[in-house]
């Protein structure tokens, strides 16, 4: 039986494949339609979600760990991965999620502040909502997915939650945004330009081994394994002959977010879409990516 190994604190918890389908299976239900839906509807959406995201900052920062607990559905999934001395992973849930918070609030986190965001909205009342942040206390920063879901009373909770936090011993130095944004944007073009020579297996390598992949209609990819297939169907859908144009990029930390559109023509069907990727830097000066969103936003006809 397959099984994968998280450790969080003491003692060391297992998680088996059958947590891992319930992850999956989160990520899957996230695919919805957009058809139906006024652009008007979908900007209500997505500004609710940053309102509560906001929401829940303040939550955070005001030591209130019920508060940020509130903002979760019944349902909701953490998948945390903590980079400090050694790699500590954990999935929480239901009370679980409570004492999450609870948990850094007591050992002193606090004055979380958002030094970029993005936000996309994936279907109707389902809006994904990317952060990175610094924190003041042992000079952490992170990286934070959460998808917000409208509930039957009309709030936004969080149904899924991804936090990519790094801690150090020391200060962390100051990059040089220029130097640090070069490097992602020297990876991407490695990346893509593997990609456009059907190197798959090359492809997946620039991922971190629990690299997440929300592909939107294509579907999410968990680990490198998952990441190939991704890169498989993107290929068999022609992707691989797209035209990728670079649209901004923002840095914290050791952390780029690359921001790109791309356009495919076949015949008289023009497909267009966008992919960002967060690269993160290594000691060792190496960019990995550890999430990504791909997605197609229209295909039509010229």
């Amino acid at each position: 039986k397959l099984q994968f190994l998280y450790f969080i604190g003491t003692p060391h918890t297992l998680y088996t494949s059958s947590d891992m389908a319930k992850w999956l299976l989160l990520s899957l239900g996230l695919l919805g339609r957009t058809l139906g839906e006024t652009p008007a509807e979908l900007s209500t959406d997505a500004d609710d979600a940053v309102a509560a995201n906001a929401q829940f900052v303040a939550a955070f920062n005001a030591g209130n760990a019920a508060a940020c607990a509130a903002l979760y559905t019944d349902s909701a999934v953490i998948f945390y991965n903590l980079h400090y001395k050694s790699p500590q992973r954990g999935m929480y849930s239901g009370s679980e999620i409570e004492a999450y918070w609870e948990g850094l609030i007591q050992e002193g986190y606090a004055a979380m502040t958002i030094t970029w965001s993005t936000v996309t909205v994936m279907n109707d009342n389902t809006v994904m909502v990317d952060v990175a942040t610094n924190w003041t206390v042992s000079n952490g920063y992170g990286f934070t997915s959460r998808v917000w879901e409208r509930d039957t009373n009309g709030d936004m909770k969080i149904k899924l939650s991804y936090l990519d936090l790094t801690l150090v011993s020391t200060p962390v130095p100051t990059p040089v945004p220029t130097t640090i944004t070069d490097a992602a944007l020297a990876a991407n073009g490695e990346l893509l330009a593997f990609f456009k020579a059907g190197n798959i297996a090359e492809c997946a390598a620039f991922y971190e081994d629990d690299a997440v992949v929300y592909g939107g209609t294509i579907g999410n990819f968990y680990g490198k394994t998952q990441i190939l297939n991704y890169y498989t169907l993107l290929s068999a859908a022609g992707i691989k002959g797209a035209t990728f144009t670079t649209t901004g990029t923002s840095v914290t930390g050791n952390t780029v977010l690359v921001s790109a559109s791309w356009k495919k023509k076949q015949g008289i069907l023009v497909t267009k879409g966008t992919v960002s990727r967060v690269w993160n830097m290594g000691a060792d000066g190496s960019m990995l990516v550890s999430v990504e969103h791909f997605k197609v936003t229209v295909s039509l006809s010229r």
